[in-house]
């Protein structure tokens, strides 16, 4: 993978996801149920490698190893606010995502 899209860690190192050679605006399905706090992530017909969840202030607050193209998480322990979602897919495309967290 060539490029990379990082976001700032809180002791100032870098962590994220590398934007290999595909199309790194391809977009998933991502939906937040507010009833059950559980976040539900969608890549279609290619399976995911990797999931990153990003807070507004660029935080990787979240990470999971994936081997499909659903996923499920609970995160009712996050606090109100926007959120951005990065999936890694077995293409080394990345697929980008957006949330919202009452």
């Amino acid at each position: 993978m060539s490029a990379g899209l990082y976001g700032q860690t809180k002791t100032g190192g870098t962590s994220g996801i590398r934007i290999g050679a595909g199309n790194p605006y391809k977009t998933m399905e991502v939906n937040f149920s507010t009833t059950t706090g559980t976040l539900e992530i969608n890549t279609g017909d290619v399976a995911m490698t990797e999931i990153e969840i990003y807070d507004e202030n660029n935080n990787l607050v979240g990470t999971a190893s994936v081997s499909d193209s659903n996923f499920t998480a609970n995160i009712n322990g996050l606090t109100e606010g926007a959120y951005t979602v990065y999936a890694l897919t077995e293409d080394d495309d990345v697929q980008v995502g957006m949330v919202y967290k009452p």
